[in-house]
């Protein structure tokens, strides 16, 4: 690290009660170890994505079925912006290049979507059921998705789960 250089990771925490599911998000300054609350967001969250040219962090809220966007680091406050409904989405990703989100769609509709970066044009890429993972190589136009878990041992020829 660059001395004097602030460099911060951003965490989602999420909070499982009988009353509530619920997660916040936190910044983690790498360099004195302190951590401040960002957001509540209110709801479950799987994943994150940062947008590194427009500096906006968006944050699939899964009980809440929507995604959220803010400014980070924020100007004044960090205050959430609804740009997407969504059934019950979980993964996120960003193709920088093109400016497009993708996000999963687990639940409601079990689908692949993607939109501008500000919500709009919403379209799906495909309907699939129990998609949970989402990945994406803008330069070459793909989309690498995750329907199951599978947990394996290492000798990789027990499979656990």
């Amino acid at each position: 690290m660059e001395p004097g250089k602030q460099i911060w990771l951003l965490i989602s925490l999420i909070w499982l009660s009988a009353e509530k599911n619920a997660s916040t998000i936190k910044e983690l300054d790498l360099n004195t170890g302190n951590v401040t609350l960002v957001v509540n967001t209110a709801s479950v969250v799987y994943s994150m994505a940062y947008d590194y040219e427009n500096k906006y962090l968006y944050v699939p809220r899964s009980t809440q079925n929507d995604i959220m966007r803010l400014r980070y680091p924020p100007e004044n406050v960090s205050t959430f912006e609804k740009i997407v409904s969504a059934g019950s989405p979980t993964a996120i990703s960003i193709d920088q290049i093109n400016e497009h989100l993708y996000w999963t769609d687990s639940y409601a509709f079990g689908r692949i979507g993607r939109c501008n970066f500000d919500g709009t044009n919403i379209v799906t890429i495909i309907s699939e059921r129990d998609v949970w993972g989402l990945a994406i190589d803008p330069t070459h136009r793909y989309v690498f998705q995750l329907r199951t878990l599978t947990l394996i041992s290492i000798d990789s020829k027990t499979r656990v789960y």
